[in-house]
Order: structure tokens, then sequence, then C-alpha cells
């Protein structure tokens, strides 16, 4: 069993990569208090606008953390972190990516579940989350989502990593959510070095899974979402409600083997539709960083604990961030003078330009 039992989750092949100086620097990059508090006042924010009709009910939280995403990466921190992976060797590079997909993946549903919750308690919110220019770059933010509601791709064609990467997550965060009490204090940080392990596990199991051939596969958001329903369903069904609670609350090594089992058996069915799905089971062996071939949930129903507890209703991913001086058009920009969103500093100090 490649889970190290009593260690919060750790995936024992890679565990020496958790000390490295690159993986402090994603952790300093992901996990950035003054960015995070940007994030949940934007997307508050967004909500609020959908709430008063002003940014049509098509509109999924998916695709305004998507937009917000595309924002981020033109950032000077997103474009530090990309300067500082070139320094790595082209076979490390996908694993990095994946380490810093999976962080933001935890940190962006940590902001959903915080947005959502100062929505239905205005009263809590922050008066600098209420700047006006947060307020206008929010509506410019708005008019870009209600334009690109017919130009939304159905699906994307992607390869077995980057299936475990839109899958895996989403199906930890099922089980491991944030408390109903957080407030601005990024719960899900601690889940850090499980999320990046589990992952790369998943990874290492559907790649020896799928071994031969170029694999490929169109994957939709219901397709992912169905997936990930799928994997936690089968997970549920192997415990008592109680059994799995606790299994949850320690981060049990055997139900993280059964989880990562479950998820390889759902993905790599994804990829021969017309075989037979019951996919062998693929044990952990030694670990090599592998170059890629390219909130649906229902959360258990008491809460561990630890501070990332169980809650009523899944959440998703988003970030925002300004992008940096020099970086090209935006997609938000237009006739009007530009908005500059400053994501390391109170949302009080954003700038009309």
């Amino acid at each position: 069993m490649a889970f190290i039992e009593g260690s919060k989750g750790i995936y024992g092949p890679i565990k020496v990569m958790f000390d490295t100086p690159i993986y402090e620097r994603a952790l300093q990059i992901c996990w950035h208090i003054l960015s995070y508090k940007n994030n949940i006042a934007m997307l508050t924010e967004l909500l609020r606008l959908q709430q008063e009709y002003r940014i049509p009910s098509e509109v999924t939280v998916e695709d305004m953390t998507d937009l917000l995403l595309e924002e981020s990466n033109k950032s000077l921190r997103m474009r530090f972190w990309d300067f500082e992976r070139e320094g790595y060797d082209d076979d490390v590079q996908p694993f990095l990516k994946m380490v810093m997909d999976v962080l933001t993946s935890m940190k962006m549903r940590d902001v959903q579940f915080e947005a959502r919750w100062l929505l239905e308690c205005p009263e809590d919110i922050p008066p600098c989350f209420q700047n006006p220019k947060m307020v206008n770059l929010a509506q410019k933010f708005g008019q870009i989502l209600t334009e690109q509601l017919q130009a939304t791709p159905g699906s994307k064609l992607l390869g077995p990593w980057d299936v475990v990467v839109e899958v895996v997550p989403k199906v930890l965060q099922g089980f491991w959510l944030p408390p109903p009490t957080t407030y601005l204090n990024m719960p899900s940080q601690e889940l850090s070095d499980m999320a990046v392990g589990f992952t790369k596990a998943v990874i290492n199991r559907v790649t020896r899974a799928l071994s031969g051939g170029l694999h490929r596969v169109n994957v939709s958001r219901p397709i992912r979402d169905a997936v990930v329903l799928a994997v936690q369903e089968k997970v549920r069904q192997m415990y008592p409600q109680d059994i799995l609670r606790q299994k949850v609350d320690c981060f049990a090594a055997q139900l993280l083997d059964e989880i990562a089992e479950a998820a390889t058996r759902e993905i790599c069915a994804l990829f021969q539709p017309q075989a037979d799905t019951d996919t062998p089971s693929v044990q952990d062996g030694d670990d090599t960083v592998q170059r890629p071939t390219e909130g649906p949930d229902s959360p258990v129903a008491a809460a561990p604990s630890h501070h990332v507890t169980s809650a009523d209703e899944p959440v998703s991913q988003v970030e925002a961030e300004q992008p940096a001086p020099n970086s090209g058009t935006s997609s938000a920009e237009n006739s009007t003078p530009a908005l500059t969103w400053t994501p390391d500093e109170s949302p009080a100090r954003i700038a009309l330009i």
C-alpha cells in the first residue's frame, strides 16, 4: 500500500518531493492570503450580480471561475512560476504543472465555498470587498461572460494525465470539504500534500493500465462530473456511513487506496468505451515523473475532527489575478479605460488607469 498510514494521506513514492524548494515555492505562490481574499471578493460580486439578473442564469460558477483563471494566468505571480519551472528538465515540467493545477483546484474550491457563504450572509462581507472599482471590474467580467455564452466549447480533447487532473481533485473534495464556519483562512491548505500525492498515484495507475498507444478522449463537464460521482458512490457503498466518516477523519491509507482504485477504473473506462470496463487492478510501484500524453458530489454526511470538514453542497474552483504589465490585451478590455486589479493587495486598492 503506497499511502503512508498515520501521515495524513502522504503518497510514499513521492514523499521526498514535499521537502524540495520548488514544491515550497508552489505552495507559497498558490496559498497567498491577499490573493485568496481578492478571489473571494470578485466571485462574491459576480454571484451577487447574477442574483440581481445582471448576469444570465445560464452562466455557471465554473464559467466564472474559468474566466478568472484565464486572467490569473496573465499575472506576475503565475509568470514567475512559469519562469522558475523553466529551470527544470522537460520530463519534470508536466509534474510541476500538475502540482500547481491540483493546489489551485483545492484553493479555488475554498474560494467558491466562502463566496457562497458571504452571499448568504452579506452582513459579514468586509467593507473592502465592496470597493466601487471591484464592483466595476466584476461588471466588466459579467459582460464578458454573457458574450461568451454561445462560444463555450462543449468538450475538451484530453489525454489520460489531463483527465486525472480534471477528475481526481473533485473526487477528494467530495470527502474533505471546508467547515461551514470558515472565514478567509484557506482551510484546504492542509490538504495540499495529500491532494498532490493522491493525484500522482492515480496518474501512475492510469498510465500503467493504458500503456501502449496514443489515448485521447473528448470530456465535457457532464462526463467529468459523472465520473466524479461514480467514483464517490462506489467508495461510499464499501462502508457504513459511520465507518467511512472515521476513515475520512484519519486519512486511512486503505480508504485512499480504494478511492484511487475506483478512480483508476472509471477514468480508464473513458478511454475504452467498447471494451470491458472492468479495468484490472493496478498497483503502485516505484514512482517516476512521467510526461503526459498530452462540484457535482455528495460529501460524507458528518465532518472529520480536523479543520477540513464535510458540508452539504459541492463546490468547485476559481482563481482571479490581474494581468502583468505589458502582457498583451486582456479579453476584458474594450474601448473604456482599463481596470487594474492587483491581487496581492487589498481589494480597496484596485485602481483605474
